[in-house]
């Protein structure tokens, strides 16, 4: 998978920050890769995290993806086709799809199920 960047969701950014062994030993396996969060799971890390001097840190080794006009196109595609198909999902599962679709990049979430039937969405 080398020169492949992975998204890390939210639910495993927190396992991480919390010390879960098998979260951390998931994310060294892909450390050689390009690693990068949402524009979301930042908003979420700065209004959960008390110590924001760990967050500050986190963000030395990650990039961080915005919500641009690509990923705007995504996610209106996104909730189209599961009105189509009278899925529901929430609005952060759909935006946090739309910027990994939008930037070609993959998904490491444990969370799989949110992310269900979202066409071109690659998770890890």
């Amino acid at each position: 998978m080398a020169g492949t960047k992975i998204c890390l969701s939210s639910d495993v950014v927190f396992d991480f920050l919390t010390g879960d062994e098998n979260t951390k030993q998931k994310i060294k396996m892909y450390s050689t890769e390009d690693m990068c969060i949402t524009s979301l799971t930042l908003f979420e890390l700065r209004c959960a995290v008390e110590k924001q001097d760990v967050v500050s840190e986190f963000l030395n080794y990650v990039s961080v993806m915005d919500l641009d006009t690509s990923a705007s196109e995504a996610a209106a595609r996104i909730i189209k086709e599961d009105l189509r198909h009278g899925n529901t999902r929430s609005t952060k599962s759909t935006l946090n799809a739309a910027m990994c679709i939008a930037n070609n990049v993959l998904l490491f979430t444990k969370d799989r199920a949110s992310f269900d039937g979202i066409r071109g969405l690659k998770l890890v």
